[in-house]
């Protein structure tokens, strides 16, 4: 599931250890790191885990929890805004690591500020909702897709929902 790598890391007192100037933003899992005879930590050996910053939960009328952020390291998607698959929402805290419904870990970031509106999940949301109806063979009128059009933005924006759809 996750990339195979081995990194050279330069101890920084109080700092982090690795750094890319490029590229994609990586969190390295502490049980792979080993240490040198000096108790320097030098070499990392092991899985990367993704990232996700400026993350948002989402919850749905039915009692799905869904994180909506920006994605770096995934082993199998680019990076870049995502949606997860299904979350515990109590483990949905700043810097810990929550384990997706698909059982990709990932590391959180800071949270999207209540005020900053995520457009970007509401386009993956609405996505999602589609393909779903579409696979169940549920054709949508134009009023059902106005409905879950709103349904999707109260979502997205934090908003308390019933099961209006």
């Amino acid at each position: 599931m996750f990339r195979q790598v081995s990194i050279k890391l330069i101890p920084a007192s109080g700092r982090q250890l690795a750094s890319w100037s490029k590229g994609p933003r990586y969190l390295l899992s502490s049980q792979f790191l080993t240490k040198n005879r000096n108790g320097c930590i030098v070499y990392f050996q092991g899985e990367i885990m993704p990232v996700l910053d400026n993350w948002r939960l989402l919850k749905t009328p039915n009692g799905d929890s869904f994180l909506a952020g920006t994605c770096t390291g995934h082993p199998s998607i680019q990076d870049g805004p995502i949606i997860t698959n299904g979350v515990n929402p109590t483990q949905c805290l700043e810097h810990a690591v929550v384990i997706s419904q698909s059982g990709t870990e990932y590391r959180l970031g800071e949270k999207m500020p209540p005020d900053e509106n995520p457009e970007f999940a509401f386009a993956l949301l609405m996505q999602r909702a589609l393909n779903r109806l579409y696979q169940a063979g549920q054709p949508l009128s134009k009023e059902d897709l106005e409905k879950l059009g709103e349904l999707v933005g109260k979502v997205v924006r934090g908003e308390e929902v019933g099961n209006t759809f």
